[in-house]
């Protein structure tokens, strides 16, 4: 990417993967330029939120959390300016991840029963709302989430597929089969 990115400084596809690359690997002073470089230069703001949820990523990553909050409060307003549910869904979870990158569990919690709430189709939401009840040994309420979500979108394939799945590794085999079959 380094060599492509010295032929051609301006391609801002290949500074994207770039600057998601450095966020990967925990070097996010650089990822900062460059996502700062790429919003200076997002002509169109199609990747706007994008980058700025890798900048929020960058930012907690290194612990700079007025940083961060300001960024999060940047795409509230954007996505509060748009009223499209799918970025209000993401908005939310961003939100609640916040929270419980600060320790502040009770408010994480809080957010991500909100953001189940109001956007239950959202697979994200429900993806990271089970990451979290998990990270916080809750186990039951994760798979609860899971079952409910299929409940709410009986015809989708990744969410009965994660089910089974979830079902089959805490050893609920005959349940896991049941849900699978029950999607065709």
């Amino acid at each position: 990417i380094d060599e492509l990115i010295e032929l051609d400084p301006e391609n801002f596809h290949a500074r994207s993967v770039r600057a998601r690359a450095y966020v990967k690997d925990h070097d996010e002073e650089p990822a900062l330029e460059e996502i700062d470089w790429l919003l200076a230069h997002d002509e169109s703001h199609e990747s706007e939120l994008n980058l700025l949820e890798l900048k929020l990523k960058a930012l907690l990553q290194l612990e700079r959390a007025d940083e961060a909050q300001a960024v999060l409060d940047t795409i509230r307003a954007q996505v509060d300016a748009e009223e499209e549910p799918r970025r209000a869904a993401r908005l939310c979870t961003l939100s609640a991840n916040f929270a419980a990158e600060r320790d502040r569990m009770d408010e994480a919690k809080a957010g991500f029963e909100n953001c189940l709430q109001r956007h239950s189709e959202s697979f994200v939401t429900v993806q990271k709302a089970i990451a979290f009840f998990d990270s916080q040994g809750e186990t039951e309420r994760a798979t609860s989430v899971l079952e409910e979500a299929v409940v709410n979108s009986p015809s989708s394939v990744k969410l009965r597929k994660s089910l089974a799945a979830r079902l089959r590794a805490l050893g609920r085999t005959e349940e896991a089969i049941r849900v699978l079959e029950e999607g065709h």
